[in-house]
């Protein structure tokens, strides 16, 4: 029968996807709105505003704000201003999963800009996690930018293609419109204006020189003085920035070249190397297997030399806590192990008792595949762990008693003695299982709502453990307990 039951759970494997979180049932979204590099703030307030409307327009939506741009020293937020958040807020009473649906819908058609829905809990935890808040996360590293970018773009299009894969962006791997500024030495030479010196002009009229402050009582304030910012964004009036020289002022547009052109926006590096990073999101199918086909497509793809790629986001973290968790659980288990030899002083019931293991993980998986889809999240894991402490208690507290009963009689039981004993013992384990289910019994019904996210999959494994690991521990230990004292 154990083999039987074992034979099952090896079986039933195929059926479980991994993933770290499930999907918060809140009624705070986050919609992160992406245009094009170079796009400015008004511009994205415009559209902005644009799909607030449309979203507001969506039944069940309370109220839409928008977040965009970014203090000048900001470290949480690192993009430009192509980029920001829509922070929409639902009524209590709809029905979430059917309304994030309609929000996706109500932007669909918004040109120039994507649009990705996302509960707002789950999206800070993600970046949290990567800095980056996507699902997947992946990091192509290198020495020059210019392969790094091009092996971004051709990733970032390979991915698209795969079932089930949306919201991918790339923005690291495209340059934004700016203005160019490149000094024509002979000239600057000729006319005696050192090359540095055009730089600190420039700098001082793009970025603005102190010229002077004013004092109010207790506040200071420093007087600034630089170009306006529709100069500074149209080559023909940045070229004619004087400049001061030994004849005189001269236009900069006589020593260097001022023309539009495409510039990098942001360059990023991670453990000083250049990385440009694509970030997707997954619908409608499991991070695990779209994680096989994101491994599958990038090793295909043909990268320059000196390119790589790492993937992470959500998954990779999920697949941390799967190995952590089961490193430590499994450390737990020996060290439970070790002390049942130490009190039992015999291999064989330390090991009697410690079946209760797969028994009770057998229980655990048929419920996650029937109650919770086959997806095994934190919380199921979670479960997993706990329903395994319970199970081992319910066995030492069965073979303890067998022992008990031994030393009484002064001899090995009979077979009728231990189901005698067995029926002792009925009440305490039976109890034990009962209290837990039933305390856990609501918790099995609240998926679907607002804080069961968690609590709803643990709840599932810990009570179809128990029912398995209960059943079997009253009825298969005592025969295996005869077998292990002859």
């Amino acid at each position: 029968m154990i083999a039987i039951v074992l034979v099952l759970g090896v079986g039933l494997t195929p059926f479980l996807s991994l993933a770290f979180l499930p999907e918060f049932h809140e009624t705070n979204l986050v919609l992160h709105m992406t245009g094009a590099p170079g796009l400015g703030l008004d511009e994205s307030m415009r559209v902005g505003a644009d799909a607030a409307r449309r979203l507001l327009a969506v039944p069940g939506v309370r109220s839409v704000g928008q977040f965009l741009g970014r203090a000048t020293l900001a470290e949480d937020h690192t993009f430009g201003p192509e980029r920001g958040e829509l922070l929409v807020r639902l009524e209590r009473a709809r029905d979430a999963e059917r309304v994030t649906r309609a929000l996706g819908e109500a932007v669909a058609d918004v040109r120039g800009y994507t649009f990705d829905v996302k509960q707002f809990l789950n999206e800070r935890i993600e970046e949290t996690l990567e800095g980056e808040g996507a699902e997947f996360v992946l990091r192509v590293h290198g020495a020059e930018l210019g392969p790094i970018e091009e092996g971004a773009r051709t990733i970032a299009n390979r991915v698209a293609a795969i079932p089930g894969v949306v919201g991918v962006h790339a923005a690291g791997a495209y340059a934004s419109p700016g203005v160019q500024i490149r000094p024509r030495r002979e000239d600057a030479l000729r006319l005696g204006l050192p090359v540095d010196a055009i730089g600190r002009a420039v700098r001082s009229a793009l970025g603005g020189e102190r010229i002077g402050e004013i004092v109010e009582g207790q506040r200071r304030a420093d007087v600034v003085m630089r170009i306006a910012s529709d100069a500074a964004a149209d080559p023909g009036r940045l070229a004619r920035l004087p400049l001061p020289t030994a004849g005189g002022m001269i236009p900069l547009g006589t020593i260097a070249d001022v023309s539009l052109g495409p510039l990098r926006t942001n360059i990023l590096h991670e453990d000083t190397i250049r990385t440009v990073v694509v970030r997707l999101d997954v619908s409608g199918r499991t991070l695990g297997a779209v994680a096989d086909d994101l491994a599958r497509v990038i090793a295909d793809v043909p990268l320059p030399a000196g390119v790589y790629v790492e993937i992470g986001g959500e998954y990779a973290a999920a697949q941390a806590a799967r190995r952590q968790l089961v490193g430590l659980s499994m450390l737990s288990l020996l060290g439970i192990f070790v002390l049942l030899l130490i009190d039992f002083r015999s291999a064989r019931l330390a090991a009697l008792t410690m079946i209760n293991v797969p028994l009770a993980f057998v229980g655990g998986l048929v419920a996650v595949i029937l109650g919770a889809g086959g997806v095994l999240t934190l919380g199921a894991i979670v479960g997993f762990v706990t329903v395994f402490g319970i199970t081992v208690r319910n066995a030492i507290v069965l073979i303890a008693h067998f022992r008990h009963v031994e030393r009484a009689h002064g001899r090995p039981l009979e077979p009728l003695e231990l189901v005698a004993a067995a029926v002792d013992r009925l009440a305490p384990i039976l109890m034990t299982a009962l209290v837990t289910g039933l305390a856990l019994f609501p918790l099995l019904f609240i998926g679907g709502y607002a804080g069961g996210e968690i609590e709803q999959p643990m709840a599932l494994v810990i009570v179809g453990g128990l029912a398995t690991s209960t059943w079997l521990n009253l009825f298969v230990v005592p025969s295996w307990y005869a077998h292990a004292t002859r």
